[in-house]
């Protein structure tokens, strides 16, 4: 009995049997922080590319003759271009045949017509949202860890990002000014 009650009141190692029981949760937080950190950087990008597809169309969109056929494919490659350039450097693009992305570029009224300048239709008797149009962005990817409290054997394990950018055209703008 003696032994046990000096073995109770000992110190000794008391740092390193605490440094043993938090480090777990301490690499958990720190790996949580990267991937969260991850997603907010490819959250950025995805909205970043989005509004730059935009931009670009609200100025030079005007001069398209097709706006699908033209406009569609210029907005895909601006934010696959991004992407691309985020791929090396984010955990979650790193299965590139796993991830989807899916570029839209819509009218107001959610139709794939070239929207109408204000200058054209008799400048601001017109509806507003007859010269407006839509880039959307939407990136989907699966999760790396799989889902812990999940009761359905399969759950969709895909995390989804979108982005929307709502722009209108600048007709008769002959240069891209910020």
């Amino acid at each position: 009995m003696p032994n046990l009650t000096r073995f109770l009141r000992e110190r000794e190692g008391t740092a390193a049997v605490e440094f043993v029981l938090l480090m777990p949760l301490l690499l958990i937080i720190a790996i949580g922080g990267m991937y969260l950190w991850s997603l907010v950087s490819l959250q950025n990008t995805l909205s970043t590319s989005a509004y730059r597809a935009a931009r670009y169309l609200s100025v030079e969109g005007y001069y398209l003759d097709d706006w699908q056929g033209e406009g569609q494919p210029i907005a895909d490659r601006f934010i696959r271009g991004e992407l691309q350039e985020q791929q090396i450097n984010n955990i979650w693009l790193n299965n590139p045949d796993a991830v989807q992305l899916q570029v839209d570029l819509l009218d107001s009224n959610g139709g794939r017509s070239k929207p109408e300048c204000a200058g054209q239709t008799g400048g601001a008797g017109g509806n507003p949202a007859d010269f407006t149009f839509t880039v959307s962005a939407s990136l989907r990817m699966p999760l790396p860890l799989p889902r812990l409290l999940s009761t359905d054997p399969n759950p969709d394990q895909r995390l989804t990002i979108r982005s929307n950018h709502v722009s209108f055209l600048e007709c008769g703008q002959t240069e891209l000014s910020e």
